[in-house]
């Protein structure tokens, strides 16, 4: 539902001003967009994202493998492993 303020009578602003009233500024409400994580334009964005995303899969699955080949346990993990996890 719309809600809206009544005026009974147009009052000039220079009217206002000099009776001490400051002039009402419109109220624009900005909601944040994905596009507003890096100021880049959108392309660039997701196609840093998406290499990113990409290249610490490819890391992660690789020691996985490596793992596996060797014996290791998955649960033991390096500082390396410990930061692709967390930028993942």
């Amino acid at each position: 539902m719309d809600v809206r303020r009544r005026q009974a009578a147009k009052i000039p602003q220079s009217d206002k001003i000099a009776a001490g009233e400051l002039p009402m500024k419109p109220h624009h409400h900005h909601h944040p967009k994905a596009s507003d994580a890096l100021p880049l334009p959108l392309y660039l964005t997701n196609g840093l994202f998406f290499t990113m995303f990409f290249s610490v899969m490819y890391f992660l699955l690789t020691r996985w493998r490596e793992k596996i080949r060797n014996s290791t346990p998955l649960h033991v993990v390096t500082l390396s492993e410990l930061a692709a996890l967390v930028s993942l």
